[in-house]
């Protein structure tokens, strides 16, 4: 139930950050996608059991490891896009 949730609100945050905010529009709507949900990934499975017992039941649903997998998932968009800038890649 987390993964799927941290998934999907990653590529959320990917999708919303290529229409409204135009990060990473020349490398395209996918690669905004799948850059959002790996960071959302990242961001619930990793990050978020760092700061608290967010994972205590894999079953249950956490409200804070989804807001870190939203943060961590816009950090990752924020610098994907920084580096593309800088170094076109």
């Amino acid at each position: 139930m987390n993964t799927a949730a941290w998934v999907l609100l990653g590529t959320a945050m990917g999708w919303a950050g290529f229409t409204s905010l135009k990060m990473n529009l020349h490398r395209g709507l996918v690669i905004s996608l799948l850059v959002g949900g790996i960071g959302g990934f990242f961001g619930g499975h990793t990050i978020s059991p760092l700061f608290a017992n967010a994972a205590s039941a894999a079953e249950g649903f956490s409200p804070f490891a989804l807001m870190v997998a939203a943060a961590t998932a816009a950090a990752c968009l924020f610098i994907s896009d920084m580096i593309y800038e800088r170094f076109g890649w």
